[in-house]
């Protein structure tokens, strides 16, 4: 029998069955399940239980989870489901579902970082930067950084224009103003380390590398230079490591 681990630690996919049997809960109760799966050869490689509150005839039941290898029409995995349906309370045979690949660690983010909505410079009629052929032009520029990032690597510092850190500067004093009287404590105590340890403030538009840095030591996350719009999807692929995808360019 091959545990959950070992299964998900390969890359070899084989025909499988799951099932849910729920079956009295006594001493003996799981040797006897286990015993149908060697009668008829069969090869267990995942299984789970736990206890129900449910009683059949004042004795309580438990539920167990299993794959093994087979599928139905397979005469030895046929006669098992049928020695199975006649000692258990029930008997349930899964459906198959076929589950989207989907990165198992924090490098894999690599395959999907550059799946961006928008190609990164490709903007729809109704953006606001769509008539404009500079911030176009710059957004490529800073979207390619983006692209060639791969996991692992320091992130690179981008080189913002004077007119990119005034712009930067402008909306910083009006949101300052409003943050103030709008944020929450927690909110302002964090924007107050920020500017101490991520250069937040007026005259410069703080750098991933310096936010990331920040985040990692204090909450474990971290940023990953974006070039544009991810789906759903993707982007919660990469909240599940701990990655924020972000981009660099300033709108």
């Amino acid at each position: 029998m091959q545990s959950a681990a070992e299964e998900g630690g390969t890359d070899a996919f084989f025909d499988k069955t799951s099932v849910l049997m729920e079956v009295e809960d006594c001493p003996g109760a799981l040797a006897e399940m286990l015993s149908y799966f060697a009668a008829h050869n069969v090869n267990i490689t995942r299984l789970e239980s736990r206890p129900t509150k449910k009683q059949l005839d004042g004795k309580f039941t438990f539920v167990m989870y299993l794959d093994f290898d087979g599928s139905r029409g397979e005469a030895h995995v046929d006669a098992l489901l049928n020695e199975l349906g006649q000692h258990t309370h029930s008997l349930l045979v899964l459906d198959k579902t076929d589950v989207p690949w989907f990165p198992r660690q924090a490098s894999q983010l690599d395959a999907i970082a550059n799946r961006v909505l928008d190609a990164g410079v490709d903007l729809t009629s109704e953006h606001p930067g769509f008539s404009d052929p500079v911030y176009r032009a710059r957004r490529g520029e800073l979207a390619e950084v983006a692209r060639k990032y791969v996991h692992g690597e320091i992130i690179p510092r981008i080189e913002y224009t004077m007119e990119e850190v005034e712009t930067w500067g402008a909306v910083w004093r009006r949101q300052e103003e409003l943050l103030q009287r709008h944020a929450c404590r927690e909110y302002l105590d964090i924007l107050g380390l920020m500017k101490q340890e991520c250069g937040y403030g007026p005259q410069s538009i703080p750098q991933q590398a310096d936010i990331t840095t920040f985040l990692s030591r204090r909450t474990g996350f971290r940023l990953r230079p974006v070039a544009g719009l991810l789906s759903s999807r993707d982007f919660l692929n990469g909240l599940a490591f701990r990655v924020f995808f972000c981009t660099q360019y300033i709108r």
